[in-house]
């Protein structure tokens, strides 16, 4: 779905910065790396006394249509002057699996030249990774705790939250978040619980000879173990062989 993007410019371009050419008009498709305008901005070089002047050209960071600008030409423009532009995006990318756009299927990996400077006959390449780009707020928050999963973007997540608010309130519900664990419930992933219960089950059958004893057994009293649904593999209802056991007991007041 098309979405609208404030365009703002990057924090490394030589500010001030007077706009001295557009490179593109309203309603001009652009991709990344398309040049979008021409600037010019004073340089003092080291142990000289004049400032001089270079030019540059500034290059898109996304791709969309272009709606209007909020510059003209001959403005000059200082850092943290805000949306110069508005583009309408086919796709902000703001869900990512393993450098993917989840919506689009784009390639989310790939670089894209930001800013060109030209002076005295050489170009100066100002190169812009289009994952951090600020002015888009691309996809940077984990969606699991190994960071391998989805990522998602700032504006995605709110975007969500205001769904999920708004179902509740049409539905006249509460969401209720209980944080249990080292509260109520002692909880771990550790598979040496898995061990200590398994060596102990074996024991009371008497499936050892001689049978064997842990301090830890105590410990294993009201342990309750279980899996959860894999979503890494195709399923939320039964459990991959792979999946982790989690452990979990009450975790009673000291009296």
């Amino acid at each position: 779905m098309s979405e609208q993007t404030d365009l703002t410019l990057p924090p490394n371009l030589p500010y001030p910065i007077k706009i001295t050419k557009w490179r593109v008009s309203n309603g001009d498709s652009i991709g990344r790396g398309t040049p979008l305008f021409d600037y010019s901005f004073k340089y003092k070089p080291l142990n000289q006394p004049k400032f001089e002047t270079r030019y540059g050209t500034w290059e898109s960071p996304l791709e969309g249509t272009i709606n209007f600008w909020n510059i003209d030409t001959g403005d000059e423009v200082s850092m943290n002057y805000g949306p110069v532009l508005v583009v309408t995006e086919p796709c902000k990318h703001g869900l990512q699996i393993a450098g993917m756009c989840a919506n689009c299927g784009k390639d989310m990996t790939e670089f894209v030249f930001g800013s060109v400077i030209f002076f005295k006959g050489s170009f100066i390449l100002i190169r812009v990774d289009y994952l951090s780009n600020g002015t888009s707020e691309r996809a940077k928050i984990k969606m699991d705790h190994s960071g391998e999963g989805p990522l998602m973007s700032v504006e995605e997540a709110a975007r969500i939250e205001r769904e999920n608010t708004d179902h509740l309130l049409r539905n006249r519900k509460l969401s209720l978040i209980v944080d249990l664990d080292q509260t109520i419930l002692h909880a771990t992933v550790d598979p040496t619980v898995g061990e200590w219960i398994k060596a102990k089950k074996s024991s009371e059958n008497g499936s050892t000879t001689p049978p064997m004893e842990s301090a830890n057994w105590p410990a294993l009293a009201d342990v309750v173990q279980f899996q959860l649904g894999d979503d890494h593999h195709g399923t939320t209802s039964v459990p991959h062989p792979s999946s982790p056991w989690y452990y979990i007991k009450p975790r009673y007041a000291p009296n």
